[in-house]
């Protein structure tokens, strides 16, 4: 991690230490957990977060993501009115809470959140600010633990500073701009772009504007190069490769810096 700063320099040392003990502590155990959550088959895992803008001519955004093993299942993100943060990360929570509650087979949920506070409150049903998120969720339990009191629901506290891939979901679903996250890399940024939008040199492009280039996929594994081919399928990856599904933003970054190929133009017959 490098020569911390000197230690009579607390802001500075403080600020060190977090970005290189801290953080990755916390990453690590965030992960543990995700990971546990992945592979049962009966949890539905996601995290939520809301964003209140400065001006306050401007109304609070709210989102979620929930996912079961390696299927998103549900993801949005809404206007949450003229709010305060806690609100409206509380009304972050009762969606997901809600919506996760429906999902069949679910006997366990994990939510991650950056405000642990207004999780708490989504189970208060007393009057309070927001007691109208609270009652929904509470509603919603009521019936799901009804079902099967061996249910579980968890909530971990995700620091938005500690840039947790799974965290960054919600928070891009914030409306926040993705471009920065490809490091001022010019031909990241196009690589990422194309691999977002869908609108790539890939085989599936190739069927439809280039009828003369094969659309299979150079790995010969597959007949149409897709987008979901070469993000989960495709040989050229190695059989050692995974980093798990590119669902969020840093794992598709991650993916792209290993396979420069990805979403790069054919060098051949003039195309790229």
């Amino acid at each position: 991690p490098g020569t911390p700063p000197d230690t009579t320099d607390v802001a500075a040392y403080h600020g060190w230490l977090y970005e290189n003990v801290v953080k990755g502590t916390i990453k690590a155990h965030l992960d543990s957990i995700r990971n546990e959550a992945h592979v049962e088959p009966n949890t539905v895992y996601g995290a939520t977060d809301a964003s209140v803008p400065a001006e306050k001519k401007y109304q609070a955004l709210a989102g979620f993501a929930l996912f079961q093993g390696d299927e998103r299942v549900a993801s949005a993100r809404y206007v949450s009115s003229k709010v305060l943060a806690p609100e409206a990360e509380l009304s972050a929570i009762r969606f997901a809470v809600v919506r996760a509650t429906q999902v069949p087979g679910c006997t366990r949920i994990v939510i991650f959140t950056d405000h642990i506070a207004s999780a708490r409150k989504a189970l208060d049903p007393s009057v309070h600010s927001g007691q109208g998120h609270s009652l929904a969720v509470c509603r919603a339990l009521l019936v799901w633990f009804a079902a099967d009191p061996l249910n579980t629901l968890e909530f971990y506290d995700c620091p938005s500073k500690a840039e947790w891939d799974v965290h960054y979901e919600p928070s891009y679903l914030k409306g926040g701009s993705w471009i920065p996250a490809a490091k001022a890399s010019t031909s990241l940024v196009s690589r990422m772009t194309r691999a977002i939008l869908g609108h790539a040199p890939i085989g599936k492009y190739y069927s439809r504007f280039l009828p003369d280039e094969d659309p299979a996929c150079p790995c010969g594994e597959a007949a149409l190069e897709t987008r979901d081919h070469i993000l989960n399928h495709c040989h050229r990856r190695g059989v050692d490769y995974f980093y798990g599904p590119a669902r969020t933003l840093p794992a598709l970054i991650r993916f792209l810096e290993r396979f420069p190929w990805a979403f790069s133009f054919r060098p051949k017959n003039g195309v790229g």
